[in-house]
């Protein structure tokens, strides 16, 4: 999902739901689409997920404004970057290769179970 659909989406839910709004449904609902929009970003982390579940918080506030709703605790996000190890890529990348090699492993065995019984 574009975060520009989930904008979108968030405008409509609070257009039709305005009236009796609950900050709890309306916070979940910010954190469904964060994920969403996360699932179809080209980046990833949790930086890059809070940074679109800020967007999208900030884009509710200003649609709220529109129908003068105010809750008595405001919506907030609270996140700080937090650091990576540079050895994370490192330890994927040999993970990958493992899986290749175990699957490489896998197929030349079965090839020669097949070859040793059309040969018997």
């Amino acid at each position: 999902m574009k975060l520009i659909y989930a904008k979108l989406w968030l405008k409509k839910y609070i257009k039709y739901n305005h009236n009796n709004l609950d900050e709890n449904k309306l916070n979940r609902a910010i954190i469904n689409l964060s994920h969403r929009v996360y699932k179809s970003h080209s980046q990833r982390g949790h930086n890059v997920r809070q940074s679109i579940r800020a967007q999208l918080v900030e884009y509710s506030k200003a649609e709220l404004a529109r129908y003068d709703v105010t809750f008595k605790r405001p919506l907030k996000v609270n996140y700080k970057n937090r650091f990576r190890y540079p050895s994370y890529g490192i330890v994927k990348l040999i993970r990958k290769l493992i899986w290749s090699v175990i699957r490489i492993i896998g197929i030349v065995i079965l090839l020669l179970i097949i070859i040793y019984i059309l040969h018997v």
